[in-house]
């Protein structure tokens, strides 16, 4: 008997011990979703309830605010009942609804897509103002995790013009420091390389006196620069000059080499380079008349109906005569 009852009372502990483990955990959980996005990219986060304990969640309220120095909500919308505004006031969303039956499990409350303006990180802080059950009017009990958003700079970016010509003739691309973050760029290594049997490197002018450009390797343009204020954005690196050679297209790929913070010394940044092309058409005839077209009939097909007509004309005119 003695063991029944010490089987019994450890019984009873277990069974009070996950009640207990039970009544801890009952509380429902309330969280907004997290984003890193650049600096001028929009993403939705998502608002998501997670509810344990019935009768269900009937009528809830509540406020999501952000840094608007930071970030702007720019849409918002309402899911499992809600509605949204995402302007609120100048920097609060606000999420509120309702359920008959009651809401029960995993539920997303809404969506809301922000736009990141500058670079830094904006809190989403909730607030709730109404959390409440189906049936009764009592408040729950809700565990509440906020999210964030981090706004980055996007990487700098290098531009390399393009150019369309005849064969024969010469252009000039432009390979430019586009976007570029602070501090700037304290050195800069490009290799531009190109299909030397479409066209010829003839030369290039670069920025200033701290800037060379060369050719001298086979089928690459060297880039080299060093500024000790930081290159900023829109400056022109160097213009490089080519002569189209043969009837075909090359891309003008670029490898940078160094793409380096200025102050800093050879610490890298992100760059990301919209490369170039350069396209070369067949020359037209020094005549200036057009060839013909594929399927199109000779020019020697004119000619001759041209013949046929001037014959049968000076026939008919000496039997005029001849009449006469």
């Amino acid at each position: 008997m003695r063991v029944s009852f010490a089987l019994l009372g450890t019984a009873f502990v277990a069974v009070m011990a996950v009640s207990g483990l039970r009544a801890a955990g009952e509380a429902d959980v309330l969280f907004v979703s997290s984003l890193t996005l650049k600096v001028g990219q929009q993403g939705t986060v998502l608002v998501e309830a997670e509810l344990l304990a019935k009768p269900g969640l009937g009528a809830w309220t509540l406020d999501i605010s952000y840094d608007n120095t930071v970030v702007t909500a720019t849409e918002c919308i309402g899911l499992a009942g809600s509605v949204c505004n995402p302007v609120f006031d100048e920097h609060t969303v606000r999420v509120t609804g309702a359920s008959a039956s009651g809401l029960t499990g995993t539920n997303e409350l809404g969506t809301i897509t922000f736009l990141c303006g500058r670079p830094g990180e904006s809190p989403l802080m909730l607030r709730l103002s109404i959390w409440g059950n189906a049936i009764e009017t009592d408040q729950r009990k809700v565990e509440m995790v906020e999210g964030s958003i981090t706004c980055t700079e996007p990487p700098d970016l290098i531009t390399i013009s393009s150019f369309d010509l005849e064969v024969g003739r010469q252009g000039t691309v432009r390979v430019e420091a586009e976007r570029v973050a602070q501090p700037g760029v304290g050195a800069w290594t490009l290799d531009i390389s190109y299909d030397a049997s479409v066209v010829s490197f003839l030369g290039c002018e670069v920025l200033d006196e701290l800037s060379e450009c060369s050719g001298e390797s086979a089928a690459t343009v060297h880039v080299r620069g060093a500024s000790a204020e930081g290159l900023q954005p829109g400056t022109v690196l160097a213009e490089l000059e080519f002569r189209c050679d043969q009837p075909g297209a090359t891309d003008l790929r670029t490898e940078v080499k160094n793409w380096s913070v200025a102050g800093i010394g050879f610490m890298d940044r992100l760059v990301d380079v919209e490369e170039g092309r350069v396209l070369c058409g067949t020359q037209l005839p020094s005549t200036g008349v057009a060839e013909p077209r594929p399927g199109s009939a000779p020019a020697t097909v004119p000619l001759a109906v041209l013949g046929t007509v001037l014959v049968a004309a000076a026939l008919a005119f000496r039997r005029y005569a001849s009449a006469r």
